[in-house]
C-alpha cells in the first residue's frame, strides 16, 4: 500500500462507519502511513538538499554570466588556455572559469539526484547518454548526437568531464571520451550555461510534480 493508498483509506475510516477489516484499523493506517513518509524521504530529504545547493551554484554562474555578457561566445578550450602561461590577470578570464566551475558543480550535483530520484521512482529524470548512444560508434557522430541533445546530456557531459570517467578505468570507452571532450570544448559558454539551465527546468518539473519541491 502506498502513501496515497494509505491516505485515502484512512480518511475513509475516519469519517464514517465502514466494514471492520485490518486495512481499515485507523491506527495500522497511521504507522503505515508513517512508514511510508519515512521510506520515500529518505531519498526526499538528499534530493532536496543536493536541490538547494545546484541552485545556489547555478545562481552564482548567473551573477557572473550578467556581468560577463560580452565575453559569452568564448569557447570552453579557450578558457583552459588562459592558464597556460600563469595566471590570468583579466577579471573576464578569471570569471568565466568560475562560471563553469560552478556549473559543472551543480553538474555533478544533478547527476547524483537523477540516481537517487531514480531509486525512488524507477526511471531517471534524464537517461544516461552512454546507454543511449551505446549503439553509436563513431566519434564524430557521438559528437554531433551529444551536442544535439545539450538539453538532456549536458549535467552527465560536465560531470564525467569533470571525472574522466572513461579515461580513467581500464578498458574504457575511449572514443566516448574523446567524442565528449570534442562536443564540450566546441561550446560556448553561453550554450553551456543555456543547456544547464534547460536541464534544471527538466528536473524542477519532476521533483515538484512529485512534491519532492
Amino acid at each position: 500500500m502506498d502513501i496515497e493508498e494509505c491516505r485515502l483509506t484512512l480518511e475513509c475510516s475516519r469519517s464514517g462507519p465502514a466494514p471492520r477489516s485490518p486495512a481499515a484499523d485507523p491506527l495500522a493506517l497511521e504507522r503505515a502511513l508513517r512508514g511510508a513518509e519515512l521510506s520515500l524521504m529518505k531519498n526526499d530529504r538528499e534530493v532536496r538538499q543536493l536541490w538547494h545547493a545546484v541552485e545556489e551554484y547555478f545562481q552564482q554562474a548567473k551573477e557572473l554570466r550578467d556581468a560577463n555578457k560580452n565575453r559569452l561566445s568564448q569557447k570552453s578550450n579557450r578558457i583552459a588556455k588562459f592558464y597556460e602561461k600563469g595566471m590570468p590577470t583579466d577579471q573576464y578570464k578569471k570569471d568565466l572559469n568560475i562560471l563553469l566551475a560552478h556549473l559543472s558543480s551543480a553538474a555533478v550535483r544533478l547527476v547524483t539526484i537523477n540516481e537517487r530520484f531514480k531509486e525512488d521512482h524507477n526511471y531517471p529524470i534524464s537517461p544516461p547518454y552512454e546507454q543511449k548512444l551505446r549503439n553509436t560508434k563513431s566519434q564524430e557522430q557521438l559528437k554531433k548526437a551529444l551536442i544535439a541533445r545539450l538539453d538532456q546530456y549536458i549535467h552527465q557531459m560536465l560531470r564525467h568531464n569533470v571525472a574522466h570517467v572513461e579515461r580513467s578505468r581500464a578498458g574504457g570507452n575511449q572514443t566516448l571520451w574523446h567524442a565528449r571532450q570534442e562536443a564540450i570544448e566546441s561550446l560556448s559558454v553561453e550554450q553551456i550555461f543555456n543547456a544547464m539551465a534547460a536541464v534544471m527546468a527538466k528536473f524542477r518539473k519532476e521533483l515538484v510534480d512529485k512534491r519532492i519541491l
